[in-house]
């Protein structure tokens, strides 16, 4: 079932079909994060190079999405290279000039576009696997080794970012893989800064169990949270607005170790939910998040010396926070 299920989703996502959970963050702590797990799949004859551009690379994409795009060319690049070698990571930024794009990207194109780069020192690949590389159920490697989904994913993550990518490649000379993601509009921010290990914390890697309520009304913030939590242990309740996560509260009064809500919220703001459930259980903790500055937030009343962290948040920040109270 297991296997049945990852290759639907893997399916889906070279089709394009699958549903995304988009937000803005940074590629550059997005690959770091990625890289240090990503280190752990390889051989200690495997060198891994990192090296980020300068400059943050704002995307509005799936992480999770571009964490497996990533994982499987880091597997790719390590089944190439059997006897050892090195896979160097780069990133960078790159405008949008035509003469450098691919046919399908001109008719997509963006002003500027994040550079990622991955180069190994494998066997390479002659003209005519190149020509296939990206299609479903081909594969080159023995009966039982492989489903030949592994780029035919990465394709269709990229594409359903509206990326694009080229493949340089010669029998003894290595492989380079070359993906542009378009740069989002820097006039929206990134909402949770990616950085650190995949739970937040270097050498804890340990996961936490808890039941936290989530109150936003950002879809995509919400998602984000939801997936960053999720992956490091906690049971996670989601809820749109003010008046839902107070409804949501009195359905497990007992169960919710801790609330994590914007301050600014329809329906209910987040002075509001502090309150009521505070009435229904005293003892409850809250986390507040908020893009606006202090002055309008002072003006949302007395938070009751709740812990505040404004957006955008670092991923290990907020959870060095939800592990003081859990």
């Amino acid at each position: 079932v297991t296997e049945a299920s990852s290759l639907s989703q893997s399916m889906l996502t070279y089709s394009r079909k699958q549903a995304m959970k988009s937000a803005v963050c940074d590629l550059n702590g997005l690959l770091t994060r990625i890289g240090q797990f990503a280190e752990r799949l390889l051989p200690e004859n495997i060198e891994l190079i990192f090296t980020t551009a300068s400059e943050p690379l704002p995307v509005d994409v799936d992480a999770g999405q571009i964490e497996q795009m990533m994982i499987n060319l880091v597997t790719n690049a390590r089944d190439a290279m059997p006897g050892g070698g090195t896979l160097r990571i780069t990133t960078g930024v790159e405008s949008g000039d035509s003469a450098t794009l691919s046919d399908w990207d001109v008719a997509n194109i963006h002003t500027r576009y994040a550079v990622i780069v991955a180069s190994d020192t494998g066997h390479g690949m002659n003209e005519e696997t190149m020509s296939r590389i990206f299609d479903p159920f081909f594969t080159t490697k023995e009966v039982g080794k492989g489903t030949g989904l592994g780029l035919a994913m990465v394709f269709g993550i990229i594409r359903q970012h509206n990326g694009d990518i080229d493949v340089q490649s010669s029998p003894e000379n290595g492989t380079v893989f070359k993906i542009r993601l378009p740069l989002a509009d820097t006039d929206a921010p990134a909402v949770l800064k990616v950085s650190g290990p995949a739970v937040g914390m270097k050498n804890d890697t340990e996961k936490r169990a808890g039941k936290i309520l989530i109150a936003e009304d950002n879809r995509k913030f919400r998602l984000v949270l939801e997936d960053f939590l999720t992956e490091a242990g906690y049971h996670v309740i989601l809820a749109k607005d003010g008046s839902e996560a107070v409804d949501k509260f009195k359905d497990d009064i007992n169960g919710i170790d801790l609330v994590i809500s914007d301050v600014i919220m329809p329906k209910k703001s987040g002075k509001t939910v502090f309150d009521e459930i505070h009435k229904l259980s005293a003892t409850t903790k809250f986390i507040f998040m908020s893009g606006h500055t202090r002055d309008v937030i002072t003006h949302q009343g007395d938070f009751g010396g709740a812990e505040l962290l404004m957006k955008p948040v670092e991923s290990p920040l907020l959870l060095r926070k939800v592990r003081e109270f859990i």
